[in-house]
């Protein structure tokens, strides 16, 4: 059954509730999947849950259904990982890796400007719509918080996670799947091409977090992102 978004629904509805799709995702039931009234119909509000339900019908341009049946498919009670990262010069990179955290479960994508950075402005209504595609795609029910872009310093002062890491290619840190404990919620900086400089790794230091490496290969940003997620996740079990 395909998965369909609605994010008028609220976190904790009263069952049973009449519900509709927006104008896009009514065409798609409609023109696509040829839906009708009385099919079962699958939808997230992206905030942990899942819902089931029947189609009951078009009002105006809206495909209207009653949802009876409330799923949780995200686990609250397991540490999230929120990752913090250097918008790119080349946006279709950065759109991947937002596409590819959010089927691995991320919770929270921030995007930070180092002194490294080259762009500065983050489309964050189109990345939005991809993390939206993502989620319905891998059957997911938690939509990422998507923030910034956000100042190096501000992100590294009042970051709230119990573990922080920083990926740093300087020095010889230790390797992040031996760092994590996977048992507290996790912010993971990932920095851009030519990474973090010095002044900035000294003054994550000073804040708490540990620096790390990914491996012996140099990374580009979107796939150190990516495997710093997934590391999580395994040591976590969040899979």
């Amino acid at each position: 059954m395909n998965l369909f978004y609605c994010s008028d629904i609220p976190e904790m509805p009263a069952l049973p509730l009449l519900a509709r799709l927006d104008e896009e995702e009514t065409r798609h039931a409609l023109k696509v999947l040829r839906l009708q009234p009385g099919d079962a119909i699958r939808v997230t509000n992206g905030k942990g849950y899942q819902y089931t339900g029947t189609i009951s019908g078009l009002t105006g341009k809206y495909l209207e259904f009653w949802l009876t049946e409330q799923i949780q498919v995200f686990d609250f009670n397991r540490p999230r990982i929120h990752i913090a990262v250097s918008p790119l010069k080349n946006p279709d990179r950065l759109e991947w890796l937002v596409e590819k955290a959010t089927e691995a479960g991320v919770y929270r994508i921030s995007f930070v400007v180092t002194q490294r950075t080259e762009k500065f402005r983050v489309n964050l209504e189109r990345m939005q719509r991809l993390a939206v595609a993502a989620l319905k795609q891998s059957m997911g029910g938690w939509l990422p918080l998507l923030t910034g872009p956000v100042e190096f310093n501000s992100l590294v002062n009042e970051a709230s996670e119990n573990e922080k890491y920083i990926a740093w290619c300087e020095g010889k840190n230790p390797l992040l799947w031996d760092a994590l404990s996977g048992r507290h919620d996790t912010l993971i900086l990932i920095g851009p091409e030519g990474d973090f400089t010095p002044q900035e790794a000294e003054k994550a230091l000073c804040a708490g977090f540990t620096p790390v490496s990914l491996g012996t290969h140099r990374l580009r940003t979107e796939t150190a992102g990516l495997v710093s997620i997934f590391a999580f996740q395994i040591i976590s079990r969040n899979l």
